[in-house]
């Protein structure tokens, strides 16, 4: 079991003002246990992958998966990005540069095939509670995606050092391009507004249009406020991307993963 995130590694937990974060033990462990559903799901659509599908077979698997995992309202309709355009700018199913959903319905369809990397991703709601997942991919060997997929752990580490000592929004942003750039590779993010951190999360069921949305703008000057914040970072070379999303938890004092038994957290 994950230890309290109000009392992560780090923090001194008589000095986290427990009134501060509006999130009870219980409403964490809930938002845990949907993050793990999803990912669940994630991991079983792409073990269902095959040569020759579209992206909109691989986005039809993990829906259907997150639907047979009682996970059926989105924020974010389940998507999957093929080859080059893992590494491209934007939200799923745009074109980088050019944006929108009509002119990515008139490109050529992707499909999978030996080496090909893929990102599969979706927003999703349950109970008031919204939790987004990315899970990258490859299908067959990709030794750019494996370098890359080694690498991810720093970044998530990263994010958590800078949200602990209190850095802003842009600063942020700007250590991931300095990393992103120490490595060698793109940040396709970069220069979007909220594009490491994106958005907090509702405090309880009910509480879903008081609290999502990207983050405020005065966050993005001073450190993030107490509560529970998406992070999905993402890095790219050479057309091949791969990210993640999940939930970090910030006190007044100091930060923490909402659960570190996540696919990109472990050891790959």
């Amino acid at each position: 079991m994950p230890s309290s995130p109000l009392r992560s590694p780090g923090t001194a937990p008589d000095r986290v003002r427990r009134p501060a974060l509006p999130y009870e033990e219980s409403d964490l462990d809930r938002y845990r246990d949907l993050q793990q559903l999803a990912y669940g799901a994630a991991e079983r659509a792409a073990g269902q992958l095959r040569a020759g599908m579209r992206e909109s077979d691989a986005a039809e698997r993990l829906r259907q998966e997150l639907r047979a995992a009682g996970l059926g309202a989105f924020a974010r309709r389940p998507a999957a990005r093929f080859g080059r355009r893992t590494a491209g700018a934007g939200t799923p199913g745009g074109l980088p540069g050019m944006g929108g959903r009509l002119l990515a319905r008139l490109r050529e369809p992707e499909r999978l095939r030996d080496g090909t990397p893929y990102l599969l991703d979706c927003v999703l709601t349950a109970g008031g509670r919204t939790v987004g997942v990315t899970l990258a991919g490859r299908l067959g060997g990709n030794p750019v995606w494996d370098v890359l997929r080694a690498d991810l752990p720093a970044y998530r580490d990263l994010v958590l050092r800078e949200v602990r000592r209190g850095s802003p929004l842009h600063r942020l942003g700007r250590a991931v391009d300095a990393l992103a750039a120490r490595h060698g590779y793109d940040n396709p993010d970069r220069g979007l507004l909220g594009g490491v951190i994106a958005r907090s999360a509702p405090a309880r069921a009910g509480d879903l249009q008081r609290r999502t949305g990207p983050a405020r703008p005065a966050s993005y000057a001073h450190r993030l406020p107490p509560g529970l914040w998406a992070v999905s970072p993402r890095v790219a070379f050479r057309g091949v991307g791969v990210a993640f999303e999940e939930l970090l938890v910030v006190t007044e004092t100091s930060a923490c993963w909402l659960d570190d038994d996540l696919p990109h957290a472990r050891t790959p």
